[in-house]
């Protein structure tokens, strides 16, 4: 009797699963058959049942797809793009077609605007878009969208010793004739922050500029602006005056008297372009949805919220279960014309979430994102939190445009103040990550994280204080792995964790062209310990090599106790240095003493630590079957010393080992990354085509050395 009732339980939700469509000529009295469409997705989303499938026709959709409770286990109600059909969910709404558009000066329109074009030009978020692609608020100095890479470009440089809190000096402004009064500056004024400040006075061929004095920023008398933030920063660029407005694709809005003021590509009449606004500041949303397939949908001028964050102290936020993401692409899904630091946060500690900055976001549980992309946000390109959370297989690229600290290409947060069903870790894996002002990979405690055969590069590059693939410091991260990963063209460290780590592995990773090498570093105590094995970490400086004790020195710096030695295993890795000690109160002692071995230095060799090999004093080349950047191959070269001197490592079959490095003499060459790339191009597969890459996104052939460091 049970089995019949299973079956006939089951019959019945085969039965009642249906498949409705939804199109940009539909109507909502229809059926939702692909004859009689809807017309919203928010009728599809009224009728969907466990088991529908729900169908996007090709189109641009100008509303927010509101995700309701979901469907269940073996019954997941689907959206998803009709065949090979284009679905664009836009944030943006046409312009009034009747706006009266005139003629100012050099080849500027301007047009008086209704209150809600008003409305929605004074948002912070606010974006002009022609057709898909938006439009930049007049700046100084220019800068086109495809050019926010090249520093000449997007920043001008301030006096750093004649400018004080408050008051910046700079003679390329002055040089500029133009008067910024009322504008906003825009000012890194640290390496690894920015921020927005109003700017007060400043007058014609002046290279003074006054602005608001908030929270410090700014301040270069500041104690510890320099500590922890990359820094001092010179960098800065000006928007929100008319006076910016001279290039082709530039807009500008005057609340004072509602006129939008607008540059237009080839100087055509401003009715000739599709011209559209930001209207909506979510594309797909949902609270508490689980069971919820979303597959090739695009999502331009808005972003993704899928479930919330719990509050900044106590408990909460809204989870999202078991969702799976196949083929999203998300572009611009954020924007901010002032970039807020708030009154009374320290430099030191800007580490907050950004909980009222809409880039993309996944909170939740068992929720996989695969095959996905996340492109150009001043903030993250995505943020995911949760557990058993898994990304694969994606590409999150131009992110954290203007470099800041607390916003990186993929933030993946461990899950600990929700009510979570499990303690299964996050994982990142295949997946490509570049061109990002912070952090390229961002991996935050205090659960385990695992991010496996991924490729990251163009790391860092408006910060100063930065890595490629990051544990933020106390994170904890028990029994995180990262392996299989390459880490190149990076502004800062290749790969780091920032002290307290705990039981984590970290293997067959590869590093190069990088400012340092690597920094692991624990507390220090018997449980803190780090398995670290077949590494390759080609940087040809000591500073950060692999390791990093946070053991406080006592007495002789040359001789006390070193915690690593004893708790951590370190196997067959090759780089240039391997450990150094450090704490930041005694790096004046150690400097006038003149000690220089004991802040950096190579360990002797243990059952637990050895075979690893210092290329400090030898030809490279002898080892690898290339050094030079644009032909680097870094596996053994015929002959070379890494071959047959790898040790067994515990737990790890030892003939899987026998050579020291990331890679084993006539192995296949494994290359990780996304198998495929925005462009449609072929994603590399070797590190030669690695750099080509890295150096065709940025748009020049940049390296990442000691020796090229500069201040900002």
């Amino acid at each position: 009797m049970k089995i019949f009732i299973f079956l006939l339980l089951l019959f019945t939700t085969h039965v009642e699963a249906r498949d409705y469509f939804v199109a940009t000529n539909g109507k909502d009295r229809n059926d939702g058959s692909i004859k009689r469409p809807f017309a919203s997705l928010a009728k599809l989303v009224a009728v969907a049942q466990p088991g529908d499938n729900c169908y996007i026709r090709g189109g641009v959709y100008r509303e927010t797809l509101e995700l309701g409770a979901g469907g269940s286990e073996g019954a997941p109600i689907t959206f998803q793009a009709y065949g090979n059909e284009s679905v664009i969910l836009f944030g943006a709404d046409p312009l009034p077609t009747r706006l009266p558009w005139a003629k100012w000066k050099d080849g500027i329109w301007a047009c008086n605007v209704n209150d809600e074009l008003h409305s929605q030009l004074t948002r912070n978020d606010a974006m002009l878009f022609v057709g898909d692609q938006p439009l930049i608020e007049a700046r100084w100095p220019n800068c086109k969208l495809e050019e926010n890479w090249k520093e000449t470009r997007k920043w001008a440089s301030k006096n750093h010793e004649l400018s004080t809190y408050g008051e910046l000096v700079s003679w390329d402004v002055a040089e500029s004739g133009l008067d910024f009064t009322g504008g906003v500056l825009h000012q890194k004024y640290v390496a690894n922050f920015f921020a927005s400040r109003r700017i007060l006075s400043h007058g014609k061929g002046e290279d003074r500029i006054f602005y608001e004095k908030i929270g410090g920023f700014g301040d270069p008398d500041s104690e510890t602006a320099e500590k922890g933030t990359g820094g001092f920063s010179d960098w800065f660029y000006i928007t929100g005056t008319l006076s910016a407005l001279d290039a082709e694709g530039e807009w500008f809005y005057d609340p004072s008297i509602k006129k939008l003021y607008l540059k237009p590509p080839a100087n055509q009449h401003p009715r000739k372009l599709a011209l559209g606004v930001k209207a909506r500041a979510v594309g797909i949303s949902g609270k508490n949805t689980e069971w919820v397939d979303l597959k090739n949908i695009s999502v331009l001028g808005c972003s993704l919220r899928l479930g919330s964050m719990p509050p900044i102290s106590g408990r909460g936020g809204q989870l999202c279960r078991n969702l799976n993401l196949s083929g999203i692409k998300v572009h611009w899904a954020a924007h901010s014309r002032y970039f807020h630091i708030p009154d009374g946060a320290s430099t030191r500690t800007m580490h907050y979430s950004g909980r009222d900055e809409l880039y993309p976001i996944l909170i939740g549980e068992n929720c996989l994102i695969d095959t996905c992309e996340f492109g150009h946000s001043p903030y993250h390109g995505l943020y995911v939190q949760g557990r058993g959370m898994r990304i694969r297989n994606c590409v999150v690229h131009n992110t954290s445009l203007n470099g800041r600290m607390n916003m990186s290409g993929l933030a993946v947060l461990y899950g600990y103040q929700s009510a979570y069903k499990s303690s299964a870790s996050n994982t990142v894996t295949e997946t490509t990550i570049y061109n990002s002002g912070g952090a390229g990979l961002y991996l935050l405690g205090p659960g385990a994280q695992i991010a496996e055969r991924n490729h990251v590069f163009n790391g860092g590059l408006y910060s100063g204080d930065i890595s490629g693939i990051y544990i933020p410091y106390a994170a904890k991260s028990l029994n995180s792995a990262i392996a299989y990963n390459w880490v190149h063209s990076i502004r800062g460290i290749g790969m780091r964790c920032d002290a307290m780590g705990r039981k984590i592995k970290v293997n067959n990773n590869v590093v190069w062209n990088t400012y340092s090498g690597c920094k692991w570093e624990s507390a220090g105590g018997a449980e803190d310990t780090f398995t670290i094995y077949n590494n390759t970490i080609f940087v040809e400086d000591a500073m950060h090599p692999i390791l990093l004790s946070e053991t406080k020195p006592e007495g002789d710096l040359l001789n006390r106790r070193d915690l690593i030695t004893e708790n951590w295993t370190v196997l067959n890795n090759v780089s240039y240095g391997l450990k150094y000690r450090y704490w930041f109160t005694f790096w004046k002692e150690v400097k006038s003493a003149g000690l220089p071995t004991a802040y950096f230095f190579n360990q002797d060799e243990s059952d637990r630590f050895q075979a690893n090999y210092s290329l400090a004093g030898e030809d490279a080349n002898r080892y690898f079957i290339s050094t030079d950047l644009e032909n680097i191959d870094l596996r053994p070269c015929s002959g070379s010393p890494l071959i047959g001197n790898g040790i067994a490592v515990e737990g790890v079959d030892p003939s899987a080992y026998a050579d020291i490095g990331a890679y084993q003499s006539g192995a296949a060459y494994w290359y990780p990354g996304a198998d495929w790339m925005p462009g449609g191009e072929s994603p590399p597969k070797t590190m030669k085509e690695a750099v080509a890459l890295a150096w065709e996104t940025l748009g020049d052939r940049r390296t990442f050395l000691t020796k090229n460091r500069g201040k900002h």
